[in-house]
């Protein structure tokens, strides 16, 4: 009762400090900002390394949004595992005032809330913000997937209606060498292994060595991963390792089903066809594979999109070698990937217990939420970094287009804060922007490759993503980390033969069993139960 009194009196002295300041506009770059604070403020902002952004302190954005609100920030960049890192944070007590795009989950900040670290916003969104407020009063589902069922709101959303996002597991397969050796697309696992083989003997490059890399891929967990896109040609499988089906839990990572997959990617690999270093490389590897040579060597690869494996930012055309295959029909006549339901709404920003001025901090991020807000953050100020569409250009979804990008995306940049932050790009907005004629297309070219390829083999059987129990946390952590840990470690000495499906597989089910299998399901069918 003694904070809600002081956040009463807080919001009372903020309605008076906007009355004084008349809610007058300032304008610049062709933005308007509504001031936020009419004495200077200092927040402090802990985030991991952004992608795109050079320096964040001198960053255009950053200096011009700092003149409108009044609000300077000190930024505290954190390096490293970012778990450990938010963990070891929160564990010191020296907390930020704002922390973002830190990727703590609903269960954590129901922890956190609970323990006071992190505030509870709902009646600070009630009271300080407008865009924000709006949203959440016309979406329910955002505002049901933020809120916990004690009622608080302890982090902010971002919400990114990515089309394609939605289908993450995609193939993409060399153009040229399919054109050189006369073969058609592959529809099924059995084509696709003669397509890695013709691959290895054939020499599609043509350059008369045999230094062909028939199929390479990260050993990320999930879409950019070895095994996602082939093991659905078995069973479903996603990153979680658990399915739903008719509400009910099923962990897929011990399954018969599974277990063949197994056999098809020993298959591939003990024949060459997949890269031996697959189970161990990362992102920056396995493009400069892809890259380093003036001829191709890389036949496939699996990924969300072709710039995990090229070098789209840096300017390379080579992406443009490359087309998405649909999913494969597996042996049992599968057919399907997996369709990521929970992918809309991020939690991309909170507010702690240090922070003083919190309805000053909602204010500073309530703006980011408004379409004028969300276009600019992302690619920086109107008529520079994008404009509104102009009657007849077509959109995505082949309707009147909304805007148009006018800088390229997913560059290193410093006038921006690209992809960093909170906003709100629902599938409007996304699907509003303007189809280009010429030039680089990832987006167009991502929409049209999903709608084609992948929608129709849709299988929605992830599991959303929702509050546990803030007295399960820690059970629940130990468990899915013990056994993530094992079920990667295992795969990767069975897909490698160190283990064999036959003679091995019985125990590592068992080990499964031992670490608590039974009870890690237990819990995510309470979940599950609570959703219904």
């Amino acid at each position: 009762m003694k904070k809600r009194g002081k956040w009463l009196a807080a919001a009372m002295a903020m309605a008076a400090l906007l009355t004084a300041c008349g809610g007058a506009e300032q304008e610049s770059n062709g933005q308007s900002v509504t001031p936020v604070t009419k004495e200077p403020v200092t927040m402090s902002v802990y985030l991991p390394k952004p992608q795109y952004i050079e320096d964040l302190s001198t960053n255009e954005f950053t200096l011009w949004y700092e003149q409108q609100t009044g609000i300077h920030i000190d930024w505290q960049i954190a390096s490293g595992n970012q778990a450990q890192a938010i963990n070891l944070m929160f564990a010191s007590g020296d907390y930020p005032d704002i922390v973002m795009d830190s990727g703590i989950s609903k269960l954590e900040q129901t922890v956190y809330g609970k323990q006071g670290i992190l505030l509870d916003l709902k009646d600070l969104i009630e009271e300080h913000s407008v865009y924000l407020k709006q949203i959440l009063q016309e979406q329910e589902d955002i505002r049901k997937g933020i809120t916990t069922p004690d009622g608080e709101i302890f982090g902010l959303p971002r919400v990114n209606d990515v089309y394609h996002t939605r289908y993450p597991s995609k193939m993409w397969v060399n153009r040229q060498w399919l054109e050189k050796l006369g073969l058609n697309v592959p529809q099924t696992t059995e084509e696709f292994y003669r397509m890695l083989v013709a691959f290895r003997d054939g020499d599609p490059n043509g350059n008369g060595v045999k230094d062909e890399i028939p199929m390479a891929a990260t050993s990320e967990v999930g879409p950019n991963g070895y095994e996602e896109f082939l093991m659905n040609a078995f069973q479903y499988y996603d990153s979680s390792k658990v399915m739903q089906e008719n509400g009910t839990a099923i962990f897929t990572a011990n399954q018969p089903a599974y277990r063949e997959g197994l056999r098809y990617l020993n298959r591939l690999y003990s024949e060459g066809l997949l890269h031996r270093d697959s189970p161990i490389m990362d992102r920056k590897r396995l493009k400069n594979m892809v890259e380093e040579r003036e001829t191709a060597t890389v036949g496939a690869v699996p990924a969300l999109w072709y710039g995990i494996f090229t070098d789209v930012e840096g300017g390379s055309d080579r992406y443009q070698d490359y087309v998405a295959i649909p999913p494969l029909m597996g042996p049992s006549g599968l057919r399907q990937t997996p369709t990521y339901n929970n992918g809309r709404v991020e939690w991309s920003a909170n507010i702690t217990k240090a922070c003083k001025t919190p309805e000053i901090a909602i204010r500073w991020l309530d703006w980011f939420y408004s379409k004028e807000g969300t276009l600019t953050v992302q690619n920086g100020f109107e008529g520079v970094g994008w404009r509104d569409a102009k009657e007849g250009e077509i959109g995505l979804d082949g309707g009147q287009a909304i805007w148009a990008r006018l800088q390229p995306f997913g560059v290193m940049q410093n006038k921006c804060w690209m992809n960093m932050g909170v906003y709100y790009m629902d599938e409007k907005i996304r699907l509003g922007i303007i189809v280009e004629p010429t030039g680089e297309q990832t987006e167009q070219t991502m929409y049209q490759v999903t709608k084609e390829l992948y929608e129709p083999y849709g299988a929605d059987h992830c599991l959303q993503d929702s509050f546990f129990e803030p007295d399960q946390y820690n059970e629940f952590t130990q468990l899915r980390l013990q056994i993530d840990s094992e079920v990667k470690r295992s795969m990767a000495a069975f897909v490698s033969g160190e283990k064999s499906l036959d003679t091995d597989w019985d125990a590592y089910v068992e080990r499964l069993t031992e670490l608590g299998l039974a009870r890690y399901i237990e819990i995510y069918q309470n979940m599950l139960d609570k959703t219904k």
